[in-house]
């Protein structure tokens, strides 16, 4: 069954009166899902608000009304994993130029590198302590993917799992170091 309204639609003009309701419906349901692949981040709220813009744009390629927030939805986890992807581009740049710039320091002599014991620093102890306490996977995946700065398509070649699985571990794993620390 088609939506009202769906059927007189051409080229994928955005219709704002068709989504609204959509939006409005499904708005906790779209937060939980771009939170759950971007963590507790301030762009949640402009990752649903370019979904639904999307959304408006292709609802005319909603054949089925029953299927609305599925549709919804799945535009708004794209959204978000394009986000998580752009951001992780960055972080790989940002940390690859930070490398290169400390290696060439080492090189010429300017910089020097100490390793200061974890003893000396309680809070740092504490931390460490407490981040051994997490279960297994989601220990693994919070120092892989903050210590080691890796991302989570690596993270789920180590873990043998999805990246969604590693996803909630990692978001498990935060929710618990939050508590734990703020």
């Amino acid at each position: 069954m088609l939506h009202p309204g769906i059927s007189d639609l051409a080229g994928g003009q955005p219709s704002w009166a068709l989504v609204e309701p959509l939006y409005t419906a499904h708005r906790p349901a779209a937060r939980a899902a771009a939170a759950s692949i971007l963590g507790p981040a301030h762009d949640v709220e402009d990752i649903i608000q370019d979904a639904t813009v999307k959304a408006a744009q292709r609802i005319h390629t909603l054949r089925d009304s029953a299927r609305a927030r599925s549709w919804y939805l799945s535009i708004v986890s794209r959204q978000a994993l394009d986000r998580w992807r752009q951001r992780a581009r960055q972080h790989q740049r940002t940390a690859t130029s930070s490398l290169d710039q400390l290696a060439d320091g080492l090189e010429a002599g300017r910089n020097t590198l100490r390793v200061l014991p974890v003893e000396d620093y309680p809070a740092l102890r504490l931390a460490f302590e407490f981040i051994d306490t997490l279960p297994g996977k989601q220990r693994t995946a919070y120092l892989l993917r903050h210590y080691f700065g890796m991302d989570r398509d690596t993270i789920a070649e180590v873990l043998g799992c999805g990246t969604a699985t590693v996803s909630v571990h990692l978001f498990r794993a935060q929710a618990k170091v939050d508590k734990e620390f703020r």
